[in-house]
Order: structure tokens, then sequence, then C-alpha cells
């Protein structure tokens, strides 16, 4: 079910139905509060919505769940 939602999720971000993307991501998060992709993809639209404090929460959660990309997206987009 997390996966489905997961690759549910991506054409919906990629599209520009972004709603609908962060309802597929919290709903994988809520299946799974250990996956760092949801997390991550999570932090990600927050940042295109210009949602920096949420953005830097979600980024910081995938950092801690191991996800490699999130580190470096928080140091040079979301310097606290």
């Amino acid at each position: 079910m997390r996966l489905s939602l997961l690759t549910g999720a991506w054409p919906h971000k990629k599209l520009g139905y972004v709603r609908d993307a962060d309802k597929d991501f919290t709903k994988a998060i809520e299946l799974d509060k250990k996956c760092a992709e949801a997390y991550y993809q999570l932090g990600l639209l927050h940042l295109l919505r210009k949602k920096q404090q949420q953005a830097y929460c979600d980024l910081m959660e995938a950092q801690k769940l191991g996800h490699q990309q999130a580190q470096s997206l928080i140091q040079n987009n979301l310097n606290q």
C-alpha cells in the first residue's frame, strides 16, 4: 500500500498536482513512519510551496531516517 501511494504521488508531483501528491506522501507516512523517501518528497513539496519550516521538519526527519540527499538539501536551501 505504501509503495503504491509513493508511486502514485510522483506523477502527481511531476504534473503539478501538488495537493494530490501532498496527500499521497502524507498517507504513506501515516502507514509507515520510517519511510524516509516520503518525508523527503514531502519536504520538496513544501519547498516548492515556500513553506520553509514544514520543509525543514520533513527533511530533517528524512535525514534522521537515513535519506542521503536530505542533508545537502537542508544545508543548501534551509539554513536555519
